[in-house]
């Protein structure tokens, strides 16, 4: 079975509990769990020469950390959304999807998310791990994820080395849990100190 035939079971276990409760989230964390290829989105945004670089011990903190930090930032999301959702009526989202691609062990989704205030088009990448298809870069109005990550974090090892970068990433996963902030991309507070 192709990405989409999954992606519509995941939805529908998914939909089935209102929003607010709690078994929402942590059903929906379970479903980030589930979904994620962490290994490949970890060692794709760090870039196949550095992440070959890194002992083992250092691959495994640069793991730990940059996966905590997109969980801590989603759970944040996932807050906000549900604290907006019951403070206003939400409008009408729309998907639709506009294509798919599938080799053996790649595929990638393409979707227009319609609502209120426009449209942004969505790239889901996925790779094949057994039955399971696994998100590994999510591009957003032509923007990868994955190549922004690595962006940043060549910037940063490059003015500050790699222990500058764990050190910014530890204070933004800081800062994500004590709702201080959030983890985006390109964002300036990482990449500004």
């Amino acid at each position: 079975e192709g990405p989409r035939g999954k992606r519509r079971s995941r939805t529908a276990r998914s939909s089935r509990i209102p929003p607010a409760a709690e078994a929402w989230r942590a059903d929906a964390e379970a479903l980030i769990h589930e979904m994620v290829d962490w290994d490949t989105l970890v060692q794709r945004s760090l870039g196949a020469s550095r992440w070959d670089k890194l002992v083992p011990k250092e691959q495994e903190r640069f793991t730990k950390l940059l996966r905590s930090l997109i969980e801590a930032s989603y759970q944040s999301k996932m807050k906000l959304a549900v604290r907006e959702k019951d403070e206003a009526k939400p409008g009408e989202v729309k998907i639709k999807w506009t294509d798919e691609e599938l080799r053996p062990d790649e595929a990638r989704l393409a979707a227009r998310v319609t609502a209120d205030k426009g449209h942004v088009d969505l790239e889901f990448h996925l790779s094949r791990n057994g039955d399971a298809w696994r998100l590994y870069d999510l591009v957003i109005d032509g923007s990868s994820t994955v190549r922004l990550y690595r962006s940043m974090f060549r910037q940063i090892i490059r003015d500050e080395g790699w222990d500058g970068l764990m050190a910014r990433l530890q204070k933004k996963l800081d800062d994500v849990k004590a709702g201080r902030g959030d983890f985006v991309p390109g964002d300036q507070a990482t990449t500004d100190g």
